[in-house]
């Protein structure tokens, strides 16, 4: 799972997910809340992102990722027009596409696309980003310029530091336009720069803005353990004048940290991040970790304790979306909250922690859920997070369980 997204298809908001997968459609589906339904004409490949964008004809659905119908033709990105898909890159993109943003550079609303491409619609100069202002597409100056070392674009997201609104680009490059901008760069329309004179050590995956309290910055995720010179493990944060890390951040099992998301479950919004997340802030983690502003938390269980992947997509839902406060994940997982599911979940808001399986409402199943865990010795059961998984920690998920959602 690459991709999720909440867009209304005609009849109603639903859950579009992407990625590499067969069944129950091939590369995307739409989930409505019972059922998953082909969104669009048919199409084969993997979808790697969605998004909405408005070329002046319109707002419209855009996706891209490797595209085929019939034939062996390959496409990247693709329009939805009354139903069926319409190709933008002409099939000559080398590679992959992999994310997408809008932003107004001041020249009016474009689509930006990122990837693992230098040709784009014919010119070979893009060099793995692109704008698309609704007829055609114009490079960012020389794009990523790294030699002998990959060109990927993995993340975009706009974010005004006090200076007014810019695009950031995260992935694995080393060289930004000729110049040496490592695995981040910002672009203000006109030139590229770096980000706080500082650089990861190693690739940025995701960012998110939120506003953990202390007020609204950049959140980056990665395989970086280290920023601007200083440790920081595979999340950092950018408020527009210094980076800064959050209590340490994670420890990995075998990857790094893949995805990030804004949710508010209840107890306030707060950052959440997965990947292969064993600990953060000497915490013991699943996979998947909540960041209140203060201190690391486990969600409700994590994300197959016994895997070292995590999600890959994250998206946070608010109580006025048709699926109330929820945050969905998609990844390679089988497990999530200690029980089984084939590679996607949704994590309800709740006011309190013991609903294991994030449905709103306590139950037998979430206290033997824990019971199981707890029996276990699974990092999950240390309930009062003093590191060790003893009587304790039963006692206090017991009263909270007895306590009840409220």
């Amino acid at each position: 799972m690459a991709a999720l997204y909440l867009h209304d298809l005609g009849v109603g908001d639903q859950l579009l997910a992407g990625g590499l997968f067969w069944e129950p459609h091939y590369g995307m589906a739409a989930w409505d809340g019972q059922d998953w339904s082909q969104i669009g004409s048919p199409l084969e490949g993997d979808v790697f992102d969605f998004l909405r964008f408005d070329d002046g004809n319109g707002e419209k659905l855009y996706i891209v990722g490797n595209l085929y119908v019939g034939g062996d033709d390959l496409w990247h990105v693709a329009r939805l027009d009354d139903g069926t898909w319409t190709f933008l890159d002409h099939g000559d993109i080398t590679n992959s596409v992999n994310r997408m943003a809008v932003w107004d550079d001041g020249t009016g609303p474009g689509l930006y696309v990122t990837g693992d491409f230098d040709t784009l619609d014919g010119v070979t100069t893009h060099n793995g980003i692109a704008r698309w202002d609704g007829t055609q597409w114009h490079p960012l100056n020389g794009g990523m310029t790294s030699v002998n070392f990959p060109n990927i674009g993995l993340a975009l997201e706009v974010f005004d530091d006090g200076s007014g609104e810019q695009l950031y680009l995260g992935g694995t490059f080393q060289r930004v336009d000729g110049m040496p901008f490592f695995y981040l760069a910002r672009w203000d329309g006109s030139e590229w720069s770096d980000v706080g004179n500082g650089q990861p050590n190693l690739s940025v995956t995701d960012m998110c803005v939120h506003d953990d309290g202390s007020g609204t910055a950049l959140y980056i995720v990665g395989d970086f353990s280290g920023v601007a010179g200083m440790e920081m493990n595979h999340v950092a944060r950018w408020d527009g004048i210094e980076w800064s890390d959050l209590d340490r951040g994670t420890q990995r099992q075998s990857s790094g940290v893949n995805a990030c998301a804004v949710f508010d479950d209840g107890s306030g919004p707060a950052l959440y991040i997965s990947g292969g997340i064993s600990e953060a802030s000497g915490k013991p983690m699943c996979n998947i970790a909540r960041w209140d502003g203060t201190e690391w938390h486990n969600p409700a269980g994590g994300l197959d304790c016994t895997g070292n992947q995590g999600a890959f997509a994250m998206l946070g839902l608010p109580p006025d979306s048709p699926f109330g406060p929820s945050m969905f994940v998609g990844g390679s997982f089988s497990q999530a909250g200690g029980q089984a599911t084939n590679f996607i979940a949704e994590y309800r808001g709740c006011y309190c922690r013991a609903d294991l399986d994030g449905n709103g409402i306590l139950t037998t199943q979430d206290f033997l859920t824990y019971l199981n865990l707890w029996v276990a010795r699974d990092p999950v059961a240390d309930w009062n997070t003093d590191g060790t998984i003893n009587t304790q920690d039963f006692l206090a998920y017991l009263n909270e369980w007895v306590a009840g959602c409220g």
